[in-house]
């Protein structure tokens, strides 16, 4: 099996053992929906999974959930603030309509202050729907946002799944 291969396996392996390790909210009680690594030229930036309440392929489907969880793991050394938000405001535009991005417009923007300086290898990311609490957004385990802003969360998701 390649390193490549054996180096994702271990990361799906650790992420699901930590889903199941914690049980505080009914966030924390996701099945693991799908998983993917973002590539571009030839370099592997992060590891994405989403979990969701019941499995889905459809996106329209897991947007009616009322708990959701997306997990991001950086794999590059190092990636800038500025490379990391232009990445993910280039998402967000093509993914989304242009009246969501101006509702979101305020939730947007302090997204793109969460990363102070590089992320670096190992770094995680978790944005959480909780259908109590809204959306949270941690970083390292640290949360760093908090909106009750739920079509944020859908907002983020479509730039990974697409409208």
């Amino acid at each position: 099996m390649p390193i490549r291969a054996l180096s994702i396996f271990a990361i799906l392996t650790f992420f699901c053992s930590v889903t199941y390790s914690s049980t505080a909210r009914p966030s924390d009680k996701l099945l693991l929906n799908g998983t993917a690594v973002h590539t571009s030229l030839q370099l592997d930036y992060y590891y994405a999974a989403l979990f969701s309440e019941s499995l889905s392929p459809d996106p329209q489907q897991l947007l009616c959930q009322d708990n959701l969880r997306m997990e991001m793991t950086i794999l590059v050394d190092e990636w800038s603030k500025r490379r990391f938000t232009q990445h993910i405001g280039q998402a967000i535009a093509i993914n989304n309509t242009v009246d969501s991005q101006k509702h979101n417009a305020n939730d947007i923007a302090t997204f793109n202050t969460l990363v102070k300086d590089y992320l670096i290898h190992g770094d995680r990311i978790i944005i959480n729907k909780d259908s109590d609490t809204g959306t949270t957004i941690a970083i390292n385990g640290i949360t760093l946002m908090k909106t009750d802003n739920h079509e944020f969360f859908s907002l983020i998701l479509n730039s990974w799944i697409g409208a």
